[in-house]
């Protein structure tokens, strides 16, 4: 098999109660992934990241190890924030060597240009969420999110975690879906690709503005496989680690 050029995956959701999708993350890391020429991920790697001190969580350390590996090895890896681990910072880049990017990478390659987001952000209609997002990431908030100890933050954090469970199972369809007019824009502003995670669910859709048309990629979670989308020479693949 050819080697792919870029390997995008999102929505692994790492946590001390779900060691399987630590299992298949190291599997895709060791394996796939040392043949790419790039490895972009693209939100909520982690269920749960705080700080710095999460580096040190024993629950994460095999995923992260091979993290590091992979980049040693020369493939490079950008990470955008997800919606679950905006708090990650330099300490991956420090530590690991991994590119930590705010909202979104773009890529341009074979005459295509290809916007990499985690998603939330298109999911205008959830504007409850998004209210929220403008408050969570603001200065202040991220300021007390330094203060608190991290033993304590961890245990807010997971019981925030279950009630975001329960938030996101009250939501209608319309909350949850990335919303056409989002998509137009970023087809309007010449894009030809976007890749998202976010919604959970792996899947293809041509998004028309005016004469052009661009392609939308949504990508699945790792809860039962681990599943990731390639591209290579023009072409984009779903695949899943073995």
């Amino acid at each position: 098999m050819a080697r792919p050029t870029v390997l995008f995956f999102s929505d692994v959701h790492l946590a001390s109660d779900r060691p399987e999708r630590c299992e298949r993350l190291v599997r895709f890391l060791e394996g796939p992934a040392r043949e790419a020429g790039e490895i972009v991920c693209l939100g909520d790697l982690f269920d749960v990241w705080l700080g710095p001190e999460h580096v040190r969580v024993p629950d994460y350390k095999p995923a992260l190890r091979a993290l590091g590996e992979l980049v040693a090895s020369g493939v490079p890896v950008a990470f955008v924030h997800g919606n679950r681990d905006f708090h990650v910072g330099k300490e991956l880049e420090r530590e690991l060597g991994v590119r930590v990017v705010r909202d979104r990478v773009e890529l341009s390659m074979d005459g295509i240009r290809i916007y990499g987001c985690h998603g939330d952000l298109l999911c205008t209609g959830d504007r409850r969420y998004q209210i929220y997002r403008r408050i969570v990431r603001s200065g202040p908030a991220r300021a007390v999110a330094r203060a608190v100890p991290f033993p304590v933050a961890y245990r807010v954090a997971q019981g925030m975690r279950a009630a975001s469970r329960r938030e996101i199972a009250a939501k209608t369809q319309a909350e949850m879906s990335i919303a056409n007019g989002a998509l137009e824009s970023l087809v309007r502003a010449g894009w030809d690709a976007i890749v998202c995670g976010h919604v959970h669910r792996e899947g293809t859709l041509d998004v028309r503005s005016g004469a052009r048309v661009g392609r939308v990629y949504t990508l699945g979670d790792w809860d039962a496989k681990g599943r990731y989308l390639a591209y290579e020479n023009g072409r984009f693949e779903f695949r899943e680690v073995s």
